[in-house]
């Protein structure tokens, strides 16, 4: 996700959540509207995290040393 630069997290740091909520164009009991929520997947894409292949003989000897070492 591309982060928007007018909303880093810096600047959230040192508000009020009702500001910061306001920022955000959002609402602390409904969360997004769904106009706004909509835009948001437009702008940004979807809110997915991609998992990386894992080496299996890697995840074995992990798994192998956490019996040992866990």
């Amino acid at each position: 996700m591309r982060m928007d630069p007018e909303n880093s997290n810096s600047d959230f740091e040192h508000i009020y959540i009702s500001e910061a909520l306001e920022k955000l164009s959002s609402d602390a009991e409904l969360g997004l509207s769904h106009s706004e929520a909509h835009k948001r997947l437009e702008k940004y894409g979807e809110n997915i995290v991609e998992e990386k292949a894992r080496n299996p003989v890697l995840r074995f000897l992990f798994n192998f040393w956490a019996l040992f070492h866990g």
